[in-house]
């Protein structure tokens, strides 16, 4: 039996499509776009999107979560290591602080005895340095008063073998002299043996008399070891020989000779030749008498005794 499909108000048609739901699929096409149609296909993807989605997001945020509680566990781990090492730290700073300390200690222990050696070192030297000069000063006086003991001593064995050369040559002064100045008739008038001749010492004291010379002169020509005249063999004319005899010819010896020779020679003006004899004479003193012109006679040591 077929309905009637009537239609007066909002009413029967809604009767009519429920009661035709094919109907009512067709109208919606009729009303709806095709768009409005697939809407709820799509909300049904969108959903089906969106509960993956959010699914999705659950387990990210699960992870996240999970994570999180690993960071924080981490931190927690991190936070009890770093207190540990911060006390480990302050331990360290501590014991590091006292360390110093002992050392500060040792080092200013160690200063304070540093310095007190330096300063007994210093007054060690000092000390030292003043005996040092003391001991130098006595060796120094020491040293003086042996140079005057030994220039004493040789003083007097200088004279003492003066003496003995002297008494050596009292018998050989003559022939020596003669042959080295070419004389004849040689006599000493003046030695060691011999006091000067009478006439020597007339004209001596005359010339100074007259001025010719000084009393120094006189009395230096009286210390003259051996004075000799002769007459010369060239010119037959008087010649005079002024000796000075030592066992070493020494500089003085020479500028006494010289001296003495040209003081006899200004008393007597007559050739006046001065002389220096001895056993030793160095080249030096070679030299100084041959520049100022005074003869060089060396004769030998004596040997020794023998028993």
């Amino acid at each position: 039996m077929t309905t009637a499909t009537t239609i007066n108000d909002i009413g029967d048609l809604a009767r009519i499509l429920a009661e035709r739901p094919e109907w009512a699929e067709t109208l919606r096409s009729l009303l709806l776009s095709r768009e409005v149609l697939t809407q709820p296909e799509k909300l049904a993807q969108l959903t089906e999107r969106v509960e993956g989605l959010t699914e999705r997001v659950d387990q990210f945020i699960l992870e996240l979560r999970e994570t999180t509680q690993e960071l924080r566990e981490h931190a927690r781990r991190t936070d009890v290591r770093m207190d540990a090492l911060t006390v480990e730290l302050r331990e360290f700073i501590a014991e590091q602080r006292e360390i110093n300390a002992r050392a500060d200690a040792r080092m200013d222990a160690l200063t304070t005895e540093l310095r007190a050696f330096i300063a007994e070192q210093r007054e060690y030297n000092r000390r030292a340095d003043e005996r040092m000069e003391q001991f130098t000063k006595e060796m120094r006086e020491y040293h003086e008063r042996a140079d005057r003991r030994m220039d004493r001593f040789d003083d007097r064995l200088g004279s003492y073998l003066g003496d003995l050369l002297e008494n050596r040559l009292h018998g050989r002064i003559v022939p020596l002299i003669a042959n080295r100045f070419g004389l004849r008739r040689t006599v000493v008038l003046k030695s060691r043996f011999f006091q000067m001749d009478p006439g020597l010492y007339e004209q001596l004291d005359a010339a100074e008399d007259a001025g010719q010379i000084s009393l120094r002169q006189n009395c230096q020509l009286q210390l003259a070891d051996f004075i000799l005249r002769g007459v010369r063999k060239d010119t037959r004319e008087p010649a005079y020989v002024v000796v000075e005899a030592s066992r070493t010819i020494k500089e003085y010896d020479i500028s006494r000779a010289r001296e003495r020779a040209d003081i006899l020679a200004a008393v007597t003006g007559a050739a006046a030749f001065p002389a220096a004899i001895g056993n030793l004479v160095a080249e030096p003193q070679e030299s100084q008498a041959a520049d100022s012109a005074v003869a060089i006679l060396q004769v030998p040591e004596p040997e020794p005794e023998r028993d």
